[in-house]
């Protein structure tokens, strides 16, 4: 029998299929409506039928690294798989700063969060400190080591497992009081091979406004198409190449094709696409926030205030070095920030967004 902790965290799941709400069995979930079934494994819940891999070890690894953990200790296991092979990583696994915009958020301990592209946990864990997490992404492996550091270290507040997609997401409506969507947006376009990657991501905005509680926030951690870092010639983040994130989307398709062979999917935006986006969704309460250096990053995070930006650079922020192209970004944000437009040049965005309330 249920106790009381259980039932109000309880989420409902909804069939893809049809709609139709859920029951859980041991081993399976089933539609009560057309009796389709969803496997459950490891206590992670499959709604994904896409089985492609995607993570920052390559398969054999990974797998070798969850059966490690059986026996290891994470810590250890990320910093003998990263700490020298791949340090920005192993810093990203490790540190907690990252997810240190969740405290603009009012969470309580009976919060429900929804981590969309939880990935090695990095955001969950911190954020379970103030309230319960359900972690999802579309690769099982990564769930499966998120799973696994829940139970080393004991952990109950990251509750629910679930492999699915954005774009089909099998929630029922109104469950969530957060809704984290660090460094996935950017990628809906190109998580399937076909439709407007702008039309895909407004439906993944979409269903996350469903699944909101009424006055629930969304989360966005983002890159500015029109960052200096980019106007300078620094790699996209997503294709690394120089020189495309701003251009008109047709030259950039054309771009990406001639090098990479494939369409460019992976479309990013500036401050005024963004908050029009979230806008014609229902959002309401857009706020932006400058995540510094960026928003994988983070060491400091300021509210857009050219004021605020102007004193950070001028009083507190270590000078690098003209040469250094994190030199010339401070340079150029410093000059934005005394014209009161830097809003418009920072490399990446820390967005923040409400549902609104319904009103009797």
């Amino acid at each position: 029998m249920l106790n009381k902790l259980e039932v109000k965290i309880l989420i409902r799941y909804k069939c893809l299929c049809c709609g139709g709400a859920l029951e859980k069995k041991e081993h399976y979930m089933s539609c009560t409506k057309c009796k389709h079934k969803y496997c459950i494994k490891d206590g992670i819940k499959i709604f994904d039928t896409n089985t492609n891999y995607y993570g920052d070890l390559c398969e054999r690894d990974m797998k070798n690294l969850l059966k490690e953990m059986d026996y290891t200790d994470w810590k250890e296991l990320v910093y003998k798989y990263f700490a020298n092979s791949y340090p920005f990583l192993y810093y990203i696994i490790t540190d907690n700063n990252r997810a240190d915009w969740h405290y603009l958020v009012p969470l309580e301990k009976e919060s429900i969060v929804l981590d969309v592209g939880t990935g090695w946990g990095t955001l969950a864990f911190p954020i379970s400190y103030r309230a319960k997490v359900v972690a999802l992404d579309g690769t099982f492996d990564r769930l499966s080591f998120v799973k696994k550091r829940t139970i080393q270290e004991n952990n109950k507040n990251i509750f629910e497992f679930v492999n699915a997609n954005i774009l089909e997401l099998p929630f029922s409506d109104c469950q969530f009081d957060l809704v984290i969507l660090n460094g996935v947006l950017e990628w809906v376009g190109a998580s399937v091979n076909h439709g407007n990657p702008y039309d895909l991501q407004l439906k993944a905005l979409q269903n996350v406004y469903s699944i909101l509680k009424e006055g629930g926030y969304i989360y966005i951690g983002i890159e500015n198409r029109y960052g200096f870092k980019y106007l300078l010639g620094a790699e996209d983040d997503h294709t690394m190449l120089p020189e495309i994130c701003y251009l008109e989307r047709d030259k950039a398709n054309a771009y990406s094709k001639q090098i990479l062979g494939r369409e460019y999917r992976t479309y990013t935006y500036d401050k005024i696409e963004y908050s029009c986006m979230l806008k014609q969704i229902g959002f309401e309460e857009i706020k932006f926030y400058y995540p510094y250096p960026d928003y994988k990053t983070i060491q400091v995070i300021m509210d857009l205030d050219g004021k605020v930006v102007r004193y950070w650079n001028e009083n507190i922020l270590k000078k690098d070095c003209l040469r250094n192209l994190s030199g010339r970004i401070q340079v150029l944000e410093n000059i934005a920030a005394k014209v009161s437009n830097i809003e418009n040049y920072i490399s990446s965005y820390g967005i923040l967004a409400r549902k609104g309330e319904i009103s009797d």
